[in-house]
């Protein structure tokens, strides 16, 4: 026998759990010791009736039921492994509690209680058991939350148990739903929204790998927007974030959603571009630079143009040595744009960025 429970107000929470009862194989009697019931001292053979609902049930119902009834819960009683699994379908539970006849880790009411476990939302499970011996067993079962009673209970530890249960679960929902905030506040730029620089290594190394396993190319830019500082000199710093906001809306519009737009700080930004070769780059800078030459930022107060210069750098999967070889290349290749003037974009060429005039011109017209 198990129940599944869902959504039910007990101690931390609003919510009706809904029980659901299996029992595959026989139901629960209750004994009277010292005045106080005790559930789960022995049990019964019962007949599977045609539809499990609550309409089912019968004024003789198991005292496990007319328990949980009584503690506020709403209860549908199972009697197949097979009816279980098809009840399953239409309700995910919160909490389970398993009563199973043979208790081994390979049973199926132990499946279909691993079936039930996700990363993001672990079923609670309760097991009531009639000697220790069957902890070694319940130990290998799989679920995040896990507790037991050994029988026979009462109905005052049963509903405790289960309200611990809920309790432990509600506790860590917000406790990742708290560290998934903290995380998307780690990898994000608070101006921006762009990736931060740290989650940025972290996506180049893995970029860098699959470009190296499959032999495609990766490239590299980073951007700078030139005479940025002038615009906080001129203005409130309040204008010169707008422009760098502005800017980043530009950059996630200029790209493909599987690339990966970065800020470095300050007025630098990085874009990674998987399987993308250095023409195709070439041109995703291009247009990225006339869009922005050809923009007024204008807050309603104040109004500016800038340019930008671009370094770029491709790995073709083959004999570089390091992602941060690529990312030192491409910074090679920032320097050099600006020393030649700003407002353009350079290819880097080798270890000292030799001089191409040919290359600068061509660029620079783009």
């Amino acid at each position: 026998m198990s129940i599944l429970i869902q959504e039910h107000p007990l101690g931390t929470t609003n919510k009706i759990h809904h029980v659901f009862l299996m029992s595959h194989k026989g139901g629960m009697v209750a004994n009277r010791h010292e005045g106080q019931a005790q559930l789960g001292s022995g049990s019964r053979t019962t007949t599977a009736p045609a539809e499990s609902s609550p309409d089912n049930w019968a004024k003789g119902e198991a005292p496990l039921i007319r328990a949980l009834k009584r503690a506020g819960y709403q209860v549908t009683e199972s009697h197949s492994p097979l009816d279980s699994r098809r009840l399953l379908q239409k309700v995910r539970p919160s909490v389970l509690v398993l009563d199973p006849i043979v208790c081994a880790a390979d049973g199926v009411e132990f499946e279909i209680a691993a079936d039930l476990q996700l990363s993001d939302d672990p079923i609670p499970l309760l097991l009531l058991i009639s000697d220790l011996n069957e902890l070694e067993e319940i130990n290998r079962v799989p679920a995040l939350f896990k507790d037991f009673l050994v029988k026979p209970f009462s109905e005052e530890e049963l509903v405790h148990r289960l309200e611990l249960l809920l309790h432990s679960k509600e506790r860590y929902l917000e406790v990742q739903s708290h560290a998934r905030n903290l995380e998307g506040q780690i990898i994000r730029d608070f101006k921006t929204g762009l990736y931060t620089d740290r989650h940025f290594r972290h996506l180049l190394r893995q970029e860098f790998q699959r470009a190296e396993r499959h032999h495609s190319p990766l490239t590299f830019l980073l951007i700078d927007l030139d005479d940025f500082k002038r615009i906080n000199d001129s203005y409130e710093y309040s204008f010169g974030d707008y422009v760098l906001t502005q800017f980043a809306e530009i950059l996630k519009r200029s790209i493909r959603d599987i690339d990966h737009p970065a800020r470095f700080g300050g007025d630098e930004f990085m874009v990674l571009l998987p399987n993308t070769t250095q023409a195709e780059a070439v041109q995703v800078a291009a247009r990225l630079r006339n869009q922005v030459a050809a923009r007024e930022f204008d807050n309603g107060t104040y109004h500016t143009r800038t340019t930008l210069s671009i370094g770029l750098d491709t790995y073709d999967g083959r004999g570089m040595s390091s992602p941060e070889d690529l990312r030192r290349r491409a910074n090679l290749a920032l320097k050099e744009a600006k020393k030649r003037g700003k407002d353009r974009i350079w290819l880097y060429s080798g270890p000292d960025v030799l001089p191409n005039r040919k290359k600068d011109q061509e660029q620079s017209s783009e």
